[in-house]
């Protein structure tokens, strides 16, 4: 889970939103649910405990507490995967989870105020929890915050969406985003791993803490062995395999679209152009299934087979 423990660090790019939530709650215009989303690392969840705080009038504790306050993710009701039972644990939210969540939202408030739910994020609700979760939304108890999280708002049932404010956190600029980041790490060249993490910061310094850097160098030192034809695609596929899955297909892909961008720039509207779009549609599919129990040691040599000789792209 990406930073679970308090922000310590402002997050300039979204202090217009702060801003915005304060004059409402200074109005008395507290909505009774919103509904956060974008791009994975831009701070949602960040943005969505600092106006649980503005509501409940008192900070969150570093491990995000408050008696006023709940927060359910995806298997908080289950073991984790190295327990006894030897259970995975879920990767939805339950409808017991939410059946939970509002009988602590019908409790009356230790402070005598607002009480404040979030759900992280909300995409993960079963259809079942959803339902239950929308006979909250449409009848919630007074002087209470719903706050839903999530990277889509079509990921979620419309039923669920429309009762719900929408705030739309976008990743900042790129050099307001390097620029918060290189009080975290000075020394780091933040640009090309920002650029590659879609302009989110926190999804970048997530990589960086991770050593992501190292791994990337080890997938281009791979690549280039391939396209000189000195490595096998199948071992260096069965070695990548064993990696992050998700973040290996997505540098793939931005070394694809690189060599798309360089026949562009040349001018050579020619095969290997045409064969870069069969190949960016191939890795779409893939990260598409790639938790859809294929193969992947098969399906990743399939992709490196094609930069053998040259960037020739798939048949």
């Amino acid at each position: 889970m990406l930073l679970a423990a308090k922000e310590t660090q402002p997050l300039p790019w979204l202090t217009q939103h702060q801003q915005d939530f304060a004059t409402a709650i200074a109005a008395d215009r507290c909505p009774h649910a919103l509904l956060i989303y974008g791009s994975y690392g831009t701070g949602r969840r960040q943005l969505a405990r600092y106006l649980a705080e503005q509501v409940l009038g008192k900070p969150l504790d570093q491990n995000n507490q408050h008696p006023d306050y709940r927060e359910i993710v995806p298997g908080a009701d289950m073991p984790d995967a190295d327990s006894k039972s030897g259970r995975k644990p879920k990767k939805s939210i339950s409808v017991d989870q939410v059946r939970d969540l509002t009988r602590f939202m019908q409790l009356t408030s230790h402070q005598r105020g607002y009480k404040v739910a979030a759900v992280f994020p909300a995409d993960k609700l079963t259809n079942n929890a959803a339902n239950s979760f929308l006979k909250t939304l449409e009848e919630p108890p007074s002087r209470t915050l719903i706050i839903l999280v999530c990277e889509r708002i079509t990921s979620l049932p419309a039923t669920v969406a429309s009762r719900c404010q929408h705030i739309r956190v976008a990743a900042p600029a790129q050099e307001l985003g390097v620029q918060w980041l290189q009080q975290h790490n000075p020394d780091m060249d933040w640009a090309g791993l920002l650029e590659f993490c879609g302009h989110a910061p926190l999804f970048a310094r997530e990589l960086e803490q991770g050593g992501f850097m190292d791994i990337a160098r080890q997938y281009a030192k791979d690549l280039n062995a391939i396209q000189r034809c000195q490595a096998d695609p199948v071992a260096v596929a069965r070695k990548w395999a064993k990696t992050d899955i998700g973040l290996c297909l997505r540098w793939l892909y931005a070394q694809a679209a690189k060599v798309m961008r360089q026949q562009a720039d040349g001018g050579n509207a020619n095969q290997s152009t045409e064969a870069c779009y069969v190949y960016l549609r191939e890795l779409n599919n893939l990260k598409r299934m790639q938790n859809g129990g294929l193969n992947m040691d098969l399906n990743l040599a399939r992709l490196l087979f094609a930069w053998y000789g040259g960037f020739t792209g798939l048949r």
